[in-house]
Protein backbone atom coordinates (compact mmCIF):
# COMPACT_ATOMS: atom_id res chain seq x y z
CA UNK A 1 0.00 0.00 0.00
CA UNK A 2 1.38 3.24 -1.12
CA UNK A 3 1.80 6.19 1.58
CA UNK A 4 -0.79 9.16 1.19
CA UNK A 5 0.74 12.49 -0.26
CA UNK A 6 2.54 14.63 1.74
CA UNK A 7 -0.51 17.08 2.15
CA UNK A 8 -2.95 14.21 2.91
CA UNK A 9 -4.96 15.29 6.44
CA UNK A 10 -7.03 14.28 8.68
CA UNK A 11 -10.29 16.70 8.85
CA UNK A 12 -10.56 18.24 12.43
CA UNK A 13 -12.23 20.64 13.85
CA UNK A 14 -11.17 24.31 12.75
CA UNK A 15 -9.34 22.47 9.93
CA UNK A 16 -7.63 24.23 7.26
CA UNK A 17 -8.50 24.87 3.52
CA UNK A 18 -7.86 21.33 1.61
CA UNK A 19 -4.26 20.15 0.95
CA UNK A 20 -3.00 22.72 4.02
CA UNK A 21 -1.86 20.86 7.41
CA UNK A 22 -4.37 21.23 10.29
CA UNK A 23 -4.55 23.36 13.05
CA UNK A 24 -3.14 22.27 16.09
CA UNK A 25 -6.27 21.52 17.83
CA UNK A 26 -5.32 18.66 19.88
CA UNK A 27 -1.64 17.51 21.93
CA UNK A 28 0.18 15.02 22.09
CA UNK A 29 -0.32 15.20 26.32
CA UNK A 30 -3.90 14.75 25.38
CA UNK A 31 -2.81 11.49 24.47
CA UNK A 32 -0.60 10.66 26.90
CA UNK A 33 -3.34 11.64 29.27
CA UNK A 34 -5.83 9.49 28.07
CA UNK A 35 -3.72 6.68 28.06
CA UNK A 36 -2.47 6.62 31.43
CA UNK A 37 -6.31 7.33 32.58
CA UNK A 38 -7.62 4.20 30.90
CA UNK A 39 -4.92 2.41 32.95
CA UNK A 40 -5.90 3.67 36.09
CA UNK A 41 -9.46 3.57 35.15
CA UNK A 42 -9.01 -0.27 34.26
CA UNK A 43 -6.51 -1.16 37.75
CA UNK A 44 -9.34 0.52 39.79
CA UNK A 45 -12.20 -0.97 38.63
CA UNK A 46 -10.36 -4.77 38.17
CA UNK A 47 -9.52 -4.13 42.10
CA UNK A 48 -13.41 -3.92 42.71
CA UNK A 49 -13.40 -7.38 40.48
CA UNK A 50 -11.23 -8.83 42.61
CA UNK A 51 -12.61 -7.37 45.89
CA UNK A 52 -16.28 -8.61 44.37
CA UNK A 53 -15.70 -12.06 42.98
CA UNK A 54 -12.83 -13.26 45.39
CA UNK A 55 -9.83 -14.00 42.63
CA UNK A 56 -6.58 -14.97 43.66
CA UNK A 57 -4.35 -11.54 41.96
CA UNK A 58 -2.83 -14.06 39.50
CA UNK A 59 -6.39 -16.09 38.27
CA UNK A 60 -8.70 -13.26 37.47
CA UNK A 61 -12.27 -14.58 36.83
CA UNK A 62 -14.33 -13.41 34.07
CA UNK A 63 -16.12 -10.63 36.12
CA UNK A 64 -12.88 -9.17 37.48
CA UNK A 65 -11.91 -8.99 33.48
CA UNK A 66 -15.28 -7.57 32.76
CA UNK A 67 -14.69 -4.77 35.63
CA UNK A 68 -10.96 -3.86 34.16
CA UNK A 69 -12.30 -3.92 30.38
CA UNK A 70 -15.11 -1.74 31.68
CA UNK A 71 -12.75 0.58 33.77
CA UNK A 72 -10.59 0.87 30.72
CA UNK A 73 -12.64 1.61 28.25
CA UNK A 74 -14.77 3.97 29.84
CA UNK A 75 -11.96 5.68 30.80
CA UNK A 76 -10.64 6.26 27.41
CA UNK A 77 -13.88 7.14 26.11
CA UNK A 78 -15.00 9.95 28.74
CA UNK A 79 -11.90 11.07 28.91
CA UNK A 80 -11.34 11.62 24.62
CA UNK A 81 -14.66 12.82 25.03
CA UNK A 82 -13.66 15.63 27.70
CA UNK A 83 -10.86 16.72 25.46
CA UNK A 84 -12.91 17.18 22.13
CA UNK A 85 -15.22 19.28 24.47
CA UNK A 86 -11.91 21.42 25.81
CA UNK A 87 -10.46 21.95 22.73
CA UNK A 88 -12.94 21.43 19.64
CA UNK A 89 -16.77 20.85 19.39
CA UNK A 90 -17.18 17.81 21.91
CA UNK A 91 -18.67 15.65 18.48
CA UNK A 92 -16.67 12.47 18.51
CA UNK A 93 -17.38 12.35 14.85
CA UNK A 94 -16.58 15.57 13.88
CA UNK A 95 -13.43 15.97 15.71
CA UNK A 96 -12.09 12.64 16.16
CA UNK A 97 -14.04 10.74 12.48
CA UNK A 98 -15.76 8.25 14.52
CA UNK A 99 -17.92 6.12 12.50
CA UNK A 100 -18.23 2.60 11.12
CA UNK A 101 -19.85 2.80 7.63
CA UNK A 102 -21.34 -0.63 6.07
CA UNK A 103 -19.28 0.20 2.83
CA UNK A 104 -16.40 -0.60 4.66
CA UNK A 105 -17.15 -3.71 5.13
CA UNK A 106 -13.85 -4.76 3.11
CA UNK A 107 -11.71 -3.79 5.80
CA UNK A 108 -12.96 -6.44 8.01
CA UNK A 109 -11.27 -9.33 5.43
CA UNK A 110 -8.53 -7.09 4.71
CA UNK A 111 -7.11 -6.72 8.49
CA UNK A 112 -8.06 -10.89 8.94
CA UNK A 113 -5.41 -11.17 5.55
CA UNK A 114 -3.28 -8.59 7.41
CA UNK A 115 -3.10 -10.69 10.49
CA UNK A 116 -2.22 -13.39 8.19
CA UNK A 117 0.66 -12.24 6.12
CA UNK A 118 2.09 -10.59 9.07
CA UNK A 119 2.06 -13.66 11.46
CA UNK A 120 3.95 -15.25 8.51
CA UNK A 121 6.75 -12.49 8.62
CA UNK A 122 7.19 -12.17 12.26
CA UNK A 123 6.70 -16.29 12.59
CA UNK A 124 10.74 -16.86 12.92
CA UNK A 125 10.78 -14.56 16.01
CA UNK A 126 8.01 -16.60 17.17
CA UNK A 127 9.46 -19.16 16.97
CA UNK A 128 13.01 -18.43 18.94
CA UNK A 129 11.43 -17.06 21.27
CA UNK A 130 8.79 -19.76 21.77
CA UNK A 131 5.87 -17.39 23.29
CA UNK A 132 2.87 -15.94 22.74
CA UNK A 133 1.39 -12.26 23.78
CA UNK A 134 -0.63 -12.61 27.00
CA UNK A 135 -3.72 -11.70 25.46
CA UNK A 136 -3.66 -14.36 23.08
CA UNK A 137 -2.36 -16.72 25.94
CA UNK A 138 -5.51 -15.75 28.10
CA UNK A 139 -7.29 -16.30 24.94
CA UNK A 140 -6.15 -19.98 24.15
CA UNK A 141 -6.06 -20.38 28.26
CA UNK A 142 -10.28 -19.42 28.50
CA UNK A 143 -13.25 -21.38 28.63
CA UNK A 144 -17.09 -20.48 29.33
CA UNK A 145 -17.89 -16.45 30.84
CA UNK A 146 -13.76 -15.97 31.20
CA UNK A 147 -13.70 -16.37 27.24
CA UNK A 148 -16.62 -15.10 26.47
CA UNK A 149 -15.67 -11.83 28.14
CA UNK A 150 -11.67 -11.72 26.23
CA UNK A 151 -13.48 -12.41 22.96
CA UNK A 152 -16.08 -9.39 23.57
CA UNK A 153 -13.09 -7.18 24.76
CA UNK A 154 -10.76 -8.11 22.04
CA UNK A 155 -13.18 -8.33 19.12
CA UNK A 156 -15.52 -5.77 19.67
CA UNK A 157 -14.47 -3.12 22.25
CA UNK A 158 -10.57 -2.46 21.93
CA UNK A 159 -10.84 -2.24 18.14
CA UNK A 160 -13.26 0.93 18.24
CA UNK A 161 -11.62 2.44 21.26
CA UNK A 162 -8.11 1.69 20.62
CA UNK A 163 -8.66 3.42 17.17
CA UNK A 164 -9.98 6.11 19.11
CA UNK A 165 -7.47 6.78 21.00
CA UNK A 166 -4.56 5.84 18.23
CA UNK A 167 -6.12 6.77 14.91
CA UNK A 168 -8.36 9.51 16.16
CA UNK A 169 -6.28 11.31 19.04
CA UNK A 170 -3.25 10.89 18.36
CA UNK A 171 -3.19 10.92 15.16
CA UNK A 172 -4.74 14.16 14.54
CA UNK A 173 -2.12 15.37 17.33
CA UNK A 174 0.85 14.30 15.08
CA UNK A 175 -0.28 15.46 11.81
CA UNK A 176 -0.17 19.46 12.13
CA UNK A 177 3.68 18.94 13.75
CA UNK A 178 4.83 16.65 11.57
CA UNK A 179 2.67 15.40 8.56
CA UNK A 180 1.28 12.20 7.36
CA UNK A 181 3.52 9.92 6.90
CA UNK A 182 5.77 10.59 9.60
CA UNK A 183 2.46 11.25 12.16
CA UNK A 184 1.56 7.48 10.75
CA UNK A 185 4.60 5.61 11.48
CA UNK A 186 5.06 6.98 15.49
CA UNK A 187 1.33 6.21 16.10
CA UNK A 188 2.35 3.11 14.63
CA UNK A 189 4.93 2.52 16.73
CA UNK A 190 3.52 3.77 19.54
CA UNK A 191 0.20 1.50 19.29
CA UNK A 192 2.86 -1.54 18.72
CA UNK A 193 4.66 -0.39 21.95
CA UNK A 194 1.95 -0.03 24.82
CA UNK A 195 1.17 -3.86 23.87
CA UNK A 196 3.93 -4.31 25.79
CA UNK A 197 1.85 -3.40 29.43
CA UNK A 198 -0.10 -6.57 28.69
CA UNK A 199 2.53 -8.72 30.04
CA UNK A 200 5.03 -11.42 28.48
CA UNK A 201 7.31 -9.27 26.75
CA UNK A 202 9.00 -11.70 25.16
CA UNK A 203 6.07 -12.75 23.34
CA UNK A 204 5.17 -9.23 22.67
CA UNK A 205 8.75 -8.84 20.70
CA UNK A 206 8.24 -11.54 18.77
CA UNK A 207 4.60 -9.90 17.00
CA UNK A 208 6.21 -6.35 17.24
CA UNK A 209 6.54 -5.84 13.69
CA UNK A 210 3.64 -7.30 12.68
CA UNK A 211 1.31 -5.01 15.12
CA UNK A 212 3.27 -1.66 14.10
CA UNK A 213 2.64 -2.93 10.52
CA UNK A 214 -1.22 -3.09 11.35
CA UNK A 215 -0.69 0.05 12.85
CA UNK A 216 0.64 1.93 9.99
CA UNK A 217 -1.87 0.11 7.15
CA UNK A 218 -4.83 1.68 9.66
CA UNK A 219 -3.04 5.06 9.95
CA UNK A 220 -3.19 5.08 6.26
CA UNK A 221 -6.33 4.39 6.16
CA UNK A 222 -7.40 6.96 8.52
CA UNK A 223 -5.40 9.23 6.64
CA UNK A 224 -6.94 8.87 3.40
CA UNK A 225 -10.53 8.48 4.27
CA UNK A 226 -10.83 11.20 6.97
CA UNK A 227 -12.58 8.64 9.71
CA UNK A 228 -12.26 5.75 11.65
CA UNK A 229 -14.54 3.49 10.01
CA UNK A 230 -12.24 1.51 7.64
CA UNK A 231 -9.23 1.70 10.58
CA UNK A 232 -12.15 0.12 13.10
CA UNK A 233 -13.23 -2.23 10.98
CA UNK A 234 -9.85 -3.47 9.69
CA UNK A 235 -8.40 -3.90 13.45
CA UNK A 236 -11.60 -6.03 13.88
CA UNK A 237 -10.23 -8.37 11.29
CA UNK A 238 -7.04 -8.25 13.07
CA UNK A 239 -8.05 -9.70 16.35
CA UNK A 240 -10.99 -11.67 14.73
CA UNK A 241 -7.74 -14.26 13.51
CA UNK A 242 -6.62 -14.63 17.67
CA UNK A 243 -10.62 -14.91 18.56
CA UNK A 244 -11.91 -17.66 16.38
CA UNK A 245 -8.96 -19.58 16.90
CA UNK A 246 -9.62 -19.25 20.75
CA UNK A 247 -13.00 -20.20 20.19
CA UNK A 248 -12.86 -22.96 17.81
CA UNK A 249 -9.98 -24.65 20.29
Amino acid sequence: MKPPPRDATLPAAGAAAPGARPPKVFKIWDFVAVFVGGQIGGLLLATVGYAVSGDEIDHAGALTLAFGFAGQFLAYGILIWWYCRRRATGSLRRDLGLCVRLGDWWAVPLGTVSAIVLGLLVLPLRELVDQNQGVVDDLLDSSGAKLAVIAIAAGLLAPIFEELLFRGLLLRALLPRMGPNWAIAVSAVTFGSVHFLGGNALGTLAVFPALVGIGAISGVLAVRSGELSQSILLHMGFNLLAVAGALLS
